[in-house]
């Protein structure tokens, strides 16, 4: 089948989901398949995604093989995506996502005994491998979304962190993680599953359990859209069921 290519060239994402569907036609659609007549992939190669809103691709195709491909798309600082079924990749123009960003994270995933996979997907999830991204409520910032306190107990600033490149924001990614897993319930676990991992980011405090927060707590208020089957808890397993999603293809490391 031939790919779904670009239909406007620079379109802006919030006016695509306008064109061509809403969340809620697809949340109750989930079945079938609109675009079947195209074929399996969707390529925005020439689409231009901004902050303002940020597109949540996760539920929409479930249950459908797709490949979303965002190579060569434009995503400016804070703009999201996420895509559940298919191959997820990320912008080809997103500075310093080379073969030695790719070794070092597989150096550090070494360290903390995680499959490299899931820290990448980790990465991808919170802030789509942008080292700058920045998070307007709160000032998390960066490829792991460092919230203000925690840079400066790291020894930086969320500025700092911003203008650093992505190889070198991860001396911090790596630090955290080792000092967030030695103060945590899974200091002496030495494999870490996809869930593991995201819980020590999300809130590690928790990674210990397989409920990481409930309705009527501000933690699950913030981040509601993480309750994936809506029964009023966030869990380790939806957590790491969202990593695995954000898995990355690695050719963007060529």
């Amino acid at each position: 089948m031939t790919p779904v290519t670009g239909m406007q060239p620079n379109m802006n994402i919030s006016n695509l989901t306008a064109i061509l569907f809403t969340a809620q036609f697809f949340n109750n659609n989930a079945s079938s398949n609109p675009f079947g007549i195209f074929g399996s992939q969707m390529n925005f190669g020439n689409f231009n995604f901004n902050s303002t809103p940020a597109f949540d691709f996760s539920n929409l195709f479930s249950g459908m093989n797709f490949n979303f491909d965002f190579l060569g798309a434009n995503f400016s600082s804070g703009a999201q995506y996420t895509a559940k079924s298919g191959n997820c990749r990320v912008s080809s123009s997103a500075k310093g996502l080379d073969k030695n960003f790719l070794a070092r994270v597989k150096e550090i995933a070494g360290k903390i005994g995680c499959d490299y996979k899931d820290l990448l997907g980790v990465m991808h999830s919170e802030s789509g491998l942008n080292s700058r991204a920045t998070n307007k409520n709160g000032g998390a910032t960066g490829l792991i979304q460092f919230m203000p306190a925690t840079a400066k107990s790291l020894g930086t600033t969320t500025s700092e962190l911003r203008n650093m490149s992505p190889l070198q924001q991860l001396d911090y990614v790596e630090k955290f993680l080792i000092n967030t897993k030695n103060h945590s319930p899974l200091k002496n676990k030495t494999k870490l599953s996809a869930g593991d991992l995201y819980t020590l980011v999300f809130m590690p405090a928790k990674s210990g359990g397989e409920v990481v927060t409930s309705a009527g707590s501000k933690a699950y208020a913030a981040n509601k859209g993480l309750d994936s089957n809506h029964d009023g808890k966030i869990t380790k397993t939806e957590l790491g069921n969202r990593v695995i999603s954000h898995h990355v293809n690695e050719s963007i490391f060529a």
